[in-house]
This record gives C-alpha cells, sequence and structure tokens, in this order.
C-alpha cells in the first residue's frame, strides 16, 4: 500500500469529519502507512492535535524486524513522539526479548518507560520436532481422520504453516483430496495474495469452526485469535525465532485446553542456512524444546517449573540429555531446575479445582479422541471411568 494512494487519504478524511462533526469515534484504528502519509502526519499534527489523549501501538517488534524490507512505514513510527510529546504511548508485543525492547523503545523516543511483563512461558503448549519432511508422511493421521470422520466436529481444529506459497498449495491440494463427503470444505488456505474479502471469509470460518484445518503462510500469525486451536504445525522453520514464536503463539490461547505445535525441520535441511542460529539450534538439538525457545529464543530467565507434559525430548526417555549440549551459546544462565521426565505422582484436587480439571480432560478427550495416559503406573485409554478417577485424587 503505498503511502500516498488516494484510498488512504480519503479514508483519513472520512475519520475526521467523524471525529470533529459528529464525534462518533472514541477509538480511531488505523495502519503505519496510513498515519506516516502526508495527510496523516499533518492530521496528527494540527487538527488531531488536542483530540488524542492515548496511543497504542501494537506488533512493535516489527519495528526492528521490517526494517526497510518490508513496510517500512513502520520504521517511521518515531514521528508521533514529536506530534504528540505529552500523549501516553503504549508499546506491545508479545515476542519481543529485553534486548530488543530497549532498541524499540529508544526508536520510539520513550526514554522514561514503564516495563510491564508476563510470563513468556504457556504451560499448556506441548512441543514436538519431526525430522520427517515428506508431505505424505507429516500429515498421515490429519489425512487419514480427513478421510474417515463421520462428523466433522471430530476433526481437531489445526493450523499448519507453510514457508512459501507452492509448499502451502502442495499441503492443501494432497489434504483436500483426503477428504471425504462429510470433511470436503473443511480445509481452508489463507495467504497474503488473496482477497481481502477471501481472507476475511476462510478466517471467519476457522474460527466458527465450520473450517476445521487451515493452511497458511505467516500471513496469518498477526493479530489471529482463536482459543479452540488443538494443533499448530510449523511446516519447515522461519527463518527468525521471533516469527516462530509469533506463529507457534496461534496455539494456546485457552489456558485450559492443551494444544500441540510441531516443528517439522530436519538439521540437515539445506533451508536451514537462512534461519537464524537460534533456529538452527531448534532443530539440531536433541533437548528440551521448551528452554531453547525460552532461554535460547525469547533470551528470558524466567525459571521453569517441572512439567509431566513439556515437549517430544522431555517424554520420550530419561535417558536424554538435561540440559544443553555444551556447542550451544546461551546468551543467558539456564534454569537451575532440570528438565526431566517427571516421575508419575498424584497430587489431590482440592474442590474447587475439580470443574476445571474435569473440563479440560473432557476437552481433552474430545480433541485427541483415543489419546493414553499414564495414571499411577497405568498406561490407560482417557476414557470416563479415568477421567472421573483422576479428577478425584
Amino acid at each position: 500500500m503505498a503511502s500516498e494512494s488516494p484510498n488512504i487519504e480519503l479514508g483519513l478524511k472520512s475519520v475526521l469529519s467523524d471525529v470533529f462533526g459528529h464525534h462518533s469515534f472514541r477509538e480511531v484504528y488505523t495502519s503505519s502507512e496510513a498515519i506516516t502519509s502526508s495527510f496523516g502526519r499533518n492530521a496528527l499534527s494540527r487538527q488531531l492535535k488536542t483530540a488524542i489523549s492515548f496511543i497504542a501501538i501494537d506488533e512493535v517488534h516489527l519495528i526492528e524486524e521490517w526494517e526497510s524490507t518490508f513496510r517500512p512505514s513502520y520504521k517511521e513510527l518515531s514521528f508521533i513522539r514529536s506530534c504528540l510529546p505529552t500523549v501516553p504511548i503504549m508499546a506491545l508485543s508479545a515476542t519481543a526479548p529485553l534486548f530488543l525492547i530497549t532498541s524499540v523503545t529508544q526508536h520510539l523516543n520513550m526514554p522514561d518507560y514503564v516495563l510491564v511483563s508476563g510470563s513468556l512461558n504457556r504451560p499448556n503448549l506441548h512441543f514436538s520436532l519431526d525430522s520427517s519432511t515428506s508431505i505424505s508422511s507429516v500429515f498421515h493421521l490429519l489425512a487419514s481422520m480427513l478421510s474417515s470422520v463421520k462428523y466433522s466436529k471430530d476433526i481437531p481444529k489445526t493450523l499448519i504453516f507453510c514457508r512459501s506459497k507452492d509448499v502451502l498449495y502442495k499441503v492443501y491440494i494432497h489434504l483436500v483430496y483426503s477428504c471425504n463427503s462429510i470433511t470436503r470444505g473443511t480445509v481452508g488456505q489463507y495467504h497474503a495474495t488473496m482477497t481481502l474479502e477471501g481472507r476475511s471469509q476462510h478466517y471467519g470460518e476457522i474460527k466458527c469452526g465450520k473450517q476445521r484445518v487451515m493452511v497458511a503462510t505467516s500471513a496469518f500469525g498477526l493479530g489471529v485469535n482463536i482459543d479452540d486451536i488443538s494443533e499448530v504445525i510449523l511446516f519447515g522453520l522461519p527463518a527468525s525465532g521471533s516469527e516462530l514464536v509469533q506463529l507457534a503463539g496461534r496455539g494456546g490461547r485457552d489456558p485450559l485446553r492443551l494444544c500441540l505445535v510441531r516443528f517439522v525441520a530436519h538439521s540437515q535441511d539445506r533451508r536451514l542456512s537462512v534461519c537464524n542460529n537460534e533456529i538452527v539450534t531448534l532443530a539440531s538439538n536433541k533437548v528440551c524444546l521448551r528452554r531453547i525457545l525460552v532461554y535460547k529464543i525469547l533470551h528470558s530467565d524466567e525459571p521453569l517449573p517441572d512439567s509431566d507434559l513439556c515437549c517430544s525430548f522431555c517424554n520420550a526417555s530419561d535417558e536424554r540429555p538435561h540440559i544443553f549440549q555444551p556447542e550451544v551459546d546461551c546468551t543467558l544462565p539456564l534454569s537451575p531446575i532440570p528438565c526431566r521426565s517427571a516421575p508419575l505422582r498424584s497430587r489431590r484436587v482440592v474442590a474447587g479445582q475439580r470443574a476445571a480439571l474435569r473440563k479440560a480432560l473432557l476437552e481433552l478427550r474430545r480433541t485427541a479422541g483415543g489419546t493414553r495416559y499414564r495414571m499411577r503406573g497405568l498406561d490407560s485409554v482417557l476414557s470416563m471411568l479415568v477421567i472421573d478417577k483422576l479428577v478425584k485424587m
């Protein structure tokens, strides 16, 4: 979108007319291209100067990541402070590490900022690394479900992110051809070259459940909030750790819902040559994926608690390494709590927690079908009987 587009100026003029004529808007959402256009700058420094009481800039990590190669207008948002020196500015990001926060606040002229941060770790996400890069093998289970289920709602809601549109088409066609008469229409696609109407339609259908599988590029990664995603598959890892966290973060929006995040990449894949070292580390080291994400990619120093449901390496064997291999260069010290395959143990659930636990277990049983659960040394199907026993523990 060009910064001098007539459509942008026409839209801004319409908004200004409503703001000053009828006062019908209390909140105004705009793009960086619109606000940095010549008309937008003029409006911000003159007509809107006394009308604006608060400014929020979302996804501020993109100011550094996109630079001048994609949507360069994000880099130009620093002029806002000079136009409105006394208006509070809130800069938001779910993936910005500490070193990036410092850079972004300097760029936005926010020297006296107050940092409010939460945990970067989502305990309801289970991570898995798949070294197979064949479409038929990676999506074998999903294709089987698409061809055999009797009700489309039995297909777990799945997001599949592909690195290119060519790969997206191959995955999409493979899954569409696997559908039976009942599941036909449950697989959608989403990429930047689709029309706005097409993207809006597909987003609405995956959100409401009409579509159960969405094959997309990273264009689907920003601003997507769907709380009942059961699985996120990254078919080919992105070039940067921030983008990886952004895509993986589409899952686990509901803290009571378990979500599987699968990273599909082979350590010898030539496409890893364009990835950051942190991504190569994730694909090459057979150690705890959660620790690599939190400590190596997000550069956080928060301690990670013990978890019975962490990642494919933590749950596989007691023999796998408990810490990073020596050749991995960590910028921050690791948590003193080792990542391990936790011994089986029981914990009594208080009465107030039973309803939430039952809800989570029923949802897991519904979305994962015949998943198996280890309880007190027994490997058993997650049946209603097992759920009742777990809730009463």
